[in-house]
């Protein structure tokens, strides 16, 4: 009998849980920085910690080598400066594309 009122104590904490997890929605945004000056990735530091809207930050110094990743998208401009939403998984939807960092500071700063 003890064992069955454990079990189900911890299935009910393990299920209770999961559902708290699953509400967040920190991290779903990924912020991609190509060319420009590296500093500019600090621009985005307080929106990637604990918390924040940003769940990825990355920073390609070489647009060449971001226009063979990115080949479904086309900049002109470095720094170019790509937000997408993720949904807390892999990219999926661009939301802003950019050459102004604040701009999209400001995209983010709503996101919180």
């Amino acid at each position: 009998m003890k064992r069955i009122v454990l079990f189900l104590f911890l299935a009910a904490a393990a299920i209770l849980a999961a559902c708290g997890a699953s509400g967040q929605s920190s991290g779903s945004y990924q912020v991609v920085i190509i060319g420009g000056n590296e500093d500019l990735s600090g621009a985005f530091s307080d929106f990637a910690g604990s918390g924040g809207p940003v769940g990825e930050l990355r920073y390609i110094a070489d647009p060449e080598e971001a226009r063979k990743e990115f080949s479904k998208y086309s900049f002109e401009e470095v720094p170019a400066i790509f937000i997408f939403e993720t949904g807390g998984s892999e990219m999926k939807k661009l939301m802003l594309e950019t050459n102004e960092v604040e701009e999209a500071q400001a995209f983010l700063e709503g996101k919180d």
